[in-house]
Formats: structure tokens, C-alpha cells, sequence
């Protein structure tokens, strides 16, 4: 997908606010949840809508539990009918 896509797609996936449930910001950035220099790709499954605070503080913080807690905020903002790829 281009760029313009993935963002047409994320924005209807979770609307127009960053992900993190205590931010109410407008998300700006595609965030990748596996850093692309660790393999991740540019798809859909591997992205998120964050504010650029919240995708600052997430590239700085990036664990294994970080992950998993994008994958579950990225779950909990799709319907169960939506694909992500």
C-alpha cells in the first residue's frame, strides 16, 4: 500500500485520535509497532495511529510489553470483522 493508503485506511480503522487511551490528541503519525530496522513492515497489521508526543515517547520506551500493548490498543480500535492486511 502507499502512503496515502495507509493512512486513509488507519483513519478509518480508528478514527481521527491517537491510540493511547489517556491521550486525546489527533494522531499524525503512522507508527510502526515493530520498527521497521527490526524487521517490521510497512503494513497495516504493523501500524498505528499515534500523536507525535505519544509516538516520540513510544519509539523511546520500545520493549516486548510495548508491543503487545499496541497490538491489544490496534485490536480493541478495529471491529472483530475488519482485516488488517
Amino acid at each position: 500500500m502507499e502512503t496515502a493508503e495507509l493512512r486513509e485506511w488507519i483513519w478509518e480503522a480508528q478514527g481521527s485520535y491517537c491510540a493511547m487511551p489517556s491521550c486525546r490528541d489527533r494522531w499524525t503519525d503512522m507508527a510502526h509497532i515493530v520498527d521497521a530496522s527490526a524487521g517490521g513492515e510497512r503494513t497495516p497489521s504493523n501500524l498505528i495511529g499515534l500523536c507525535r508526543v505519544c509516538h516520540a515517547n513510544y519509539d523511546q520506551n520500545k520493549r516486548s510489553s510495548h508491543r503487545e500493548l499496541m497490538y491489544y490498543l490496534k485490536r480493541s480500535l478495529l471491529n472483530d470483522t475488519q482485516s488488517w492486511d
